[in-house]
């Protein structure tokens, strides 16, 4: 019994997660390769992934937004520079998000040759309110600098389509019960 018990108290205890269920995006990692200079061949490579939707975090100060994922890969010969405040995110239907919070805290990344940088970015809904945005895809753009070549990108991300069962409010029979499953206990 005592077993039981501390079961059921941990999953009560971890049963919010820090972001929205059901928002899903695809690709997830999203793999680009680019070239440093027109002439050469790929020698940088982008992974990016949506996290999800983050709810608002009044303890953290962080607003709603929606958390990407990046890892920047530099095989080329020379150091490319990336200015992430400069990112901009779309939703479905052309609003866009705030500028991004950055972790680590920092505005520029210098990627030198042979070697990578990794950061979280929250991107805020402007006002910490999410109505008004048509969340079945979105879409991040980004540039960077290699040497006097300004290399910008953009990818476009699709929410993924499910079917819900926790909201199928059907009468069942038989052993148990079933209940609606909300975002928290």
């Amino acid at each position: 019994m005592k077993r039981v018990t501390v079961i059921l108290s941990l999953t009560m205890l971890f049963g919010c997660s820090a972001y929205l269920p059901n928002q899903h995006f695809t690709p997830h990692p999203l793999d680009i390769k680019v070239a440093a200079k027109p002439s050469q061949s790929p020698n940088i490579r982008a992974l990016i992934s949506i996290t999800g939707i983050r709810r608002m975090d009044e303890e953290a100060g962080l607003p709603m937004s929606v958390e990407i994922r990046f890892r920047i890969e530099n095989d080329s010969d020379q150091a490319i520079s990336f200015n992430a405040k400069k990112m901009q995110l779309l939703s479905a239907n052309l609003k866009a998000f705030d500028s991004p919070i950055l972790d680590p805290a920092k505005d520029k990344f210098e990627i030198s040759p042979r070697n990578n940088a990794d950061w979280t970015a929250l991107f805020p809904f402007p006002s910490g309110v999410r109505d008004g945005f048509d969340l079945k895809g979105l879409n991040l753009k980004w540039s960077f600098k290699s040497g006097e070549n300004v290399i910008t990108e953009s990818a476009t991300f699709e929410r993924e389509r499910y079917h819900d069962t926790h909201t199928d409010f059907r009468f069942h029979y038989g052993i148990g019960y079933g209940y609606p499953h909300r975002y928290c206990w």
